[in-house]
């Protein structure tokens, strides 16, 4: 999954992509990019 960017990944395919990060722990610093930083890793709301 390395070399995922916003830029390029629509909306129903980040959300398929955050429930994958989720597990794996990737996803806090995936949102810092697609969100706020300061919901870093608290809920997926995508």
């Amino acid at each position: 999954m390395a070399g995922l960017r916003p830029e390029f990944i629509g909306d129903w395919h980040l959300e398929q992509v955050t429930h994958q990060l989720t597990d794996g722990g990737l996803v806090t610093g995936f949102r810092a990019r697609t969100s706020a930083p300061q919901e870093r890793g608290n809920n997926t709301e995508f």
